[in-house]
């Protein structure tokens, strides 16, 4: 199983929900990116999974609603009344893996944090990749912070990619 940040991952807190998500995922040879569970009278739940190629085809799309509405029919006691969303995450995607970060590396960023004295609460960055535990970025005239810095991934709330230049954001084929 990869190195999940549960809080990027279900940021409503479902971690346990996503955790089975995962698995289920896992051995279909997706990724989960990111689950997002709201709703009062009918339970919305957006699932955003890719494939290996960090992309999601339609019929992907379709093999994962499959399993997903199979495993929530047969744990009815979790959400009485739902509806299911499973899309790609886009091009302007959440970075939840420890992986992703360095997969994405040298793509920009923007990045809330939960509370930082030494960050603003939202600012943009060049994402440098992972290292010894941290989110490596480069930020440059972003209120008055210029360089490198090393970020706790624990202290942020999201991360999403930006894109900033005439292409969009691509991968690192090192992944």
């Amino acid at each position: 199983m990869e190195n999940y940040y549960e809080h990027l991952l279900a940021p409503d807190g479902n971690q346990e929900f996503a955790k089975y998500i995962i698995g289920m995922l896992d051995d279909l040879n997706y990724g989960l990116v990111r689950v997002k569970i709201n709703g009062k009278k009918v339970t919305n739940i957006q699932i955003m999974a890719e494939n290996d190629k960090h992309t999601l085809s339609l019929e992907d799309c379709e093999i994962l609603n499959e399993v997903i509405i199979d495993y929530l029919e047969k744990n009815e006691k979790l959400f009485a009344d739902y509806s299911l969303e499973i899309s790609s995450p886009g091009i302007e995607r959440p970075l939840t893996r420890q992986k992703d970060f360095d997969t994405w590396s040298n793509n920009f960023v923007q990045i809330k944090q939960n509370s930082d004295k030494d960050f603003p609460k939202k600012f943009n960055a060049k994402l440098l990749g992972f290292s010894e535990s941290k989110i490596k970025i480069f930020i440059e005239n972003e209120k008055d912070l210029n360089g490198e810095y090393n970020l706790d991934p624990l202290m942020i709330k999201e991360v999403i990619l930006s894109w900033v230049d005439k292409d969009p954001p691509k991968p690192n084929l090192i992944s």
